[in-house]
């Protein structure tokens, strides 16, 4: 702090002044520091177009409500955002800047008073975190867009905080939910190393468990870190899990996708948070081939009337006032020299209408407003006190009372956390013939819905990994001892591990096609279908015994009397052999595995052979029935 102060990208002066945070440029330079010079700031670089909207959108709102003569008809509002470059050392300072202005003080004297009255940011969760922190003790109310995490719901640690975006207790969880709706339950996990990602992939792991959800490995790494990166990268393509759920902020997914396309490691189902699934600087020409069909909550599409035109006109004017052309021409382009790199995007805004974190900034500074307007006392249509003198803690209570709709339909208020109600669109990474890419809306999650009515996915519109019309049904049996292994179709554990923890899972005996022997796919969904019926008959729900497997199976013959067609398609090589172990003669349990096949090289895992405390089991190989081969057959 001992250095230059940080001055705001964009500024303009009111009665009234917002502060904003955002990392408008991603990428950082950072100069050396050396103890007997002093600290030079940092250099940014690389447009991030999607917080730059945000700065646009919070400037299109302060303007509205400028020209509105029904909310604080007679009071200015300004703003001064600055750029963080997504750097928290740049983020603290700038922090500094906003709580102390840039202007310097002769001695000691000061007016004792913060020359904002509210501050707009962060985007990501640690940041945001931080900057709550630093701003708490002085009551500054921060509300945020788009930081997620449950942390911040913490009233004792972050009193003036708010958010208009919910917290990640429902989104984790509701992501469990996906992951069980659609019958998968070995899955993978890869999180940010952050406060963002840490709790979020805790949130998650813990409904996971209570759902019957099996989790095979669970990776973290962060943007400076390229060792645990690659780490990540070895073990989901070492892995056996071919469905991952992605809880990582959109440096970091751009990172992971990048190594997996390099790589080439494809054909894995992503099922992700709102942090990256909608992004469209991720799409790449190879990307989709890792991306294509992945799954994950977003925000609403929101059309915010007038903002398209206004990012390509009204703003240049009004925020970068050396683009008018009346200026000195060599004026004019030393002052425009700074945002050259901004200045690119001036006639650009096809990605306006994905951009769904501009309605929760927009919501962040109408409620600002609508806490203000209440603080002055005004009355519609005419004016406002604006003699009295407002300080930032009375804006945090009464940003505690807002109740208003916005012109879009949204209702906003902050529940006792200080967040909002989780509102979410599952979407599907979807590229249309012409090859253009798409987030298609595929279901929804609403918390402010009765629990029965609160999520819906449609499983018709979806496409899956690598860009199939149809769900990869792909069985693995898991194998444990002395038990009936897990019987899984598409990844839904019919019989889990007794005590929860995954089983060895082997190589399938033999490739699907090779097992409907070249038949239609309506046969396969046929035989998902049966399967999926005998599998509910046969009610096998953990240790099953020899006599009450017997006993099943005798019911199954009288109420299936042709057992024939269960074996169309079916035929295979690949035999069956029935263990029974003879440890417990009153209970003995059954296992079902596949027979090695004689004309290959055994690839089993390490992994797969028997513990030594295991008792050695008695086999005998015994015919068995139509059912059983149906159970255990690969798809």
């Amino acid at each position: 702090m001992m250095g230059d102060p940080k001055y705001p990208l964009l500024t303009k002066d009111g009665d009234i002044i917002i502060g904003a945070l955002f990392a408008i440029r991603s990428k950082e330079t950072v100069p050396s520091f050396e103890f007997a010079q002093k600290p030079q700031l940092l250099s940014c670089s690389s447009v991030n177009l999607r917080d730059f909207r945000m700065a646009q959108i919070m400037i299109f709102a302060i303007e509205e409500i400028n020209r509105s003569k029904s909310l604080l008809p007679n009071v200015s509002i300004g703003y001064r955002i600055y750029d963080t470059c997504g750097s928290r050392l740049s983020s603290m300072s700038a922090t500094m800047g906003l709580m102390n202005g840039p202007e310097f003080a002769a001695e000691y004297r000061c007016n004792g008073q913060s020359p904002i009255h509210a501050i707009i940011g962060e985007t990501e969760s640690s940041a945001t975190v931080i900057l709550s922190r630093t701003t708490g003790p002085f009551k500054i109310p921060v509300i945020s867009h788009s930081a997620s995490c449950e942390c911040l719901s913490n009233r004792k640690d972050y009193p003036s905080f708010f958010r208009t975006i919910a917290s990640d207790y429902h989104q984790g969880r509701a992501l469990a939910y996906i992951v069980k709706n659609l019958g998968w339950s070995w899955v993978g996990t890869v999180n940010s190393d952050n406060d963002y990602g840490n709790n979020v992939m805790s949130i998650f792991l813990n409904t996971a468990q209570k759902e019957g959800i099996c989790v095979e490995y669970s990776v973290k790494f962060y943007r400076t870190e390229p060792e645990k990166l690659k780490k990540a990268v070895d073990t989901i393509k070492k892995g056996t899990a071919k469905v991952i759920v992605a809880f990582v902020s959109l440096v970091e997914m751009g990172l992971l996708i990048e190594q997996l396309s390099i790589q080439n490691i494809t054909g894995f189902q992503l099922i992700g948070g709102e942090g990256w699934i909608t992004a469209k600087s991720l799409i790449t020409p190879n990307s989709f081939l890792v991306l294509g069909g992945s799954l994950g909550f977003a925000f609403r599409k929101i059309n915010i009337e007038g903002f398209s035109d206004y990012v390509i006109k009204s703003f240049w004017d009004t925020a970068f006032p050396c683009t008018k052309t009346e200026r000195n021409s060599s004026e004019h382009a030393l002052i425009c020299s700074r945002y050259q790199d901004l200045l690119t995007l001036r006639n650009y805004n096809e990605d306006v209408p994905e951009q769904r974190y501009a309605s929760n900034v927009y919501k962040a500074v109408y409620a600002v407003a609508h806490s203000l307007h209440s603080l002055l006392n005004c009355k519609e249509q005419t004016r406002c006190e604006k003699g009295l003198s407002i300080q930032p803690k009375q804006v945090v209570e009464a940003l505690k009372r807002v109740n208003f709709t916005v012109k879009f339909g949204d209702n906003v208020w902050f529940d006792s956390t200080g967040g909002a109600v989780a509102h979410y669109e599952v979407v599907n990474w979807q590229q249309d013939s012409n090859r253009s890419f798409h987030f298609k809306p595929v279901g929804y999650f609403d918390a402010s819905l009765p629990p029965d009515q609160s999520f819906m996915l449609n499983t018709e519109n979806i496409i899956w990994a690598g860009g199939q019309l149809e769900i990869n049904l792909v069985t693995y049996v898991e194998q444990s001892s002395r038990r009936v292994p897990a019987a899984v179709l598409g990844g839904v554990t019919v019989i889990g591990s007794p005590n929860g923890s995954p089983g060895v899972i082997p190589e399938p005996p033999a490739p699907a096609d090779q097992l409907l022997g070249g038949r239609d796919v309506n046969l396969r969904f046929l035989m998902f279908e049966h399967r999926r019926t005998l599998i509910k008959d046969l009610g096998l729900e953990g240790m099953v015994t020899g006599q009450q497997a017997s006993k099943k199976w005798q019911n199954l013959k009288k109420k299936y009397k042709d057992l024939r067609t269960l074996k169309t398609g079916l035929e295979t090589d690949a035999g069956q052999e029935i263990v029974e172990h003879s440890t417990d003669t009153a209970t003995s349990t059954i296992e079902i595995s596949p027979l090695p096949n004689t004309s290959e090289t055994s690839t089993a895992s390490p992994t797969a052979i028997a513990s030594p405390l295991t008792p050695s089991p008695r086999k005998r190989k015994r015919k068995t029935n139509p059912i059983v081969d149906f159970l255990a057959v690969e798809f």
